[in-house]
């Protein structure tokens, strides 16, 4: 009868190779990475972000959105942060960074004027993968992702401005700031 020994079971024999735990280890990165969204990755993300001709606060911005990295009230009031999910603009559906960005009464105003100001039109975007949408070609230009970008921005400080009570800009001058900076770096 053999004694009991140790034996690592990626390896045929049973003897550990630095070769076969990087493997493991690469192979479970992958796969947290694959789980993150399929076919994307948060280092693929940040390097289309960088790419982006917007200034760097926008970008680490960006980053932030697609991360679910911003305080909208939706994602306090599950933390036990704040007492109340509503927008505190429109009223009418919990705040979440797309309702802030694109489905408050306030962004749908901003991006009604922008249409007209700028003729840069928010595409159809999916309902789960906008935020990174915005990053493909696919779906607009480069240059109009830039503006949509900073618009998106210059919403977010709208709403915390508002939040703390301090005055903001005009959605003209939000949208002429908008799109200036992205045209100004193009």
């Amino acid at each position: 009868m053999q004694d009991d020994m140790w034996a690592w079971p990626l390896e045929r024999h049973g003897n550990y190779s630095v070769k076969s735990a990087y493997r493991l280890l690469a192979s479970t990165r992958q796969m947290q990475e694959d789980e993150l969204l399929p076919g994307t990755s948060s280092n693929n993300d940040w390097k289309l972000i960088w790419k982006l001709d917007v200034p760097p606060k926008v970008k680490v911005f960006w980053w932030r959105v697609i991360h679910e990295f911003l305080p909208a009230r939706q994602i306090l009031h599950k933390r036990h942060i704040d007492p109340i999910a509503f927008c505190e603009a429109c009223g009418s559906e919990e705040e979440s960074v797309r309702h802030v960005l694109l489905d408050c009464t306030i962004a749908r105003l901003f991006w009604s004027n922008a249409k007209e100001l700028t003729s840069v039109k928010i595409p159809k975007l999916h309902p789960t993968s906008w935020a990174r949408d915005l990053l493909h070609n696919h779906i607009c230009s480069r240059k109009d992702s830039a503006v949509i970008i900073c618009g998106m921005w210059t919403l977010w400080m709208a709403r915390n401005k508002r939040k703390h009570g301090e005055p903001g800009m005009t959605t003209q001058q939000a949208i002429f700031w908008a799109r200036d900076t992205a045209y100004d770096l193009w």
